[in-house]
């Protein structure tokens, strides 16, 4: 079901990325952010500013409700919307079990 999910979701919500981002996203790694982050942070840039971000456990805090909302806006298809709902609720399978 993933699977399906992503070849239906992928290229419909890809072209809304930006080019730098990095995430989980087809023909790009995390080298590929160590790398934009090189490079804004180079010398030439001159950039005066830093951020942190903490992205661990990131998708645990996700509102299912408001993820939902914005996937209806794209997708109007309901068995597709259906799956997603499925997917957001089974939750992760580890070596223990659910």
């Amino acid at each position: 079901m993933q699977a399906a999910l992503k070849l239906v979701l992928e290229p419909i919500f890809e072209a809304d990325f930006k080019p730098c981002s990095c995430g989980l996203r087809p023909k790009r790694r995390a080298q590929d952010a160590i790398a934009e982050i090189h490079l804004l942070a180079s010398p030439t840039r001159n950039y005066e500013w830093v951020f942190e971000a903490d992205i661990k456990a990131c998708f645990d805090e996700i509102d299912h409700i408001a993820l939902l909302g914005r996937v209806r806006h794209r997708i109007g298809d309901k068995r597709v919307l259906g799956w997603v709902k499925a997917l957001l609720r089974a939750g992760i399978l580890t070596e223990e079990g659910q």
